[in-house]
């Protein structure tokens, strides 16, 4: 009659609706020596509720000084890859500089003639003149009909 009893309090305990009366009655039942051959898989796990309960903490727990922690920040790390982020940065531009030099590109001469080369600039000057000027004047028509919208609006 008891292991009955005891069988439906299982069947409550997995379903997760049993009260703390029951669950003490099952510690009980488990910590028992007489147990059906059928239950004694589950009495290591109530034995364990039961001694884990009796269990004490030895000596007093102190909390972890403020301040003084052995584990690494997130906001070191942060820094210190952020430092080594820009000590690549300046490698690089540093060892890009130093490609340029070594090949010559910033002092070679294109042209041989220094008229040709002056009519050259004039021409590449003249073509943006003109672009400059074409969008600026797209600009001042684009205001003047904006204008009376301006006007109603003010």
């Amino acid at each position: 009659m008891e292991e009955d009893r005891i069988r439906g309090i299982l069947e409550k305990y997995w379903e997760g609706e049993t009260s703390l009366e029951e669950e003490a009655a099952l510690r009980d039942f488990f910590s028992s020596d007489v147990v059906d051959e059928d239950l004694q898989l589950y009495q290591p796990l109530f034995s364990y509720f039961k001694e884990s309960g009796q269990m004490q903490m030895p000596g007093e727990i102190m909390p972890p000084k403020p301040g003084k922690t052995s584990i690494i920040s997130l906001s070191w790390i942060t820094r210190v890859a952020a430092v080594c982020l820009i000590l690549m940065g300046f490698l690089f531009i540093l060892k890009q500089q130093q490609s340029h030099l070594d090949t010559g590109y910033a002092m070679e001469d294109t042209y041989d003639d220094p008229e040709l080369a002056y009519q050259e600039v004039k021409d590449a000057l003249l073509f943006l003149s003109t672009k400059m000027n074409k969008g600026v004047n797209q600009a001042n028509e684009s205001l003047e009909k904006i204008e009376p919208l301006d006007n109603i609006l003010n």
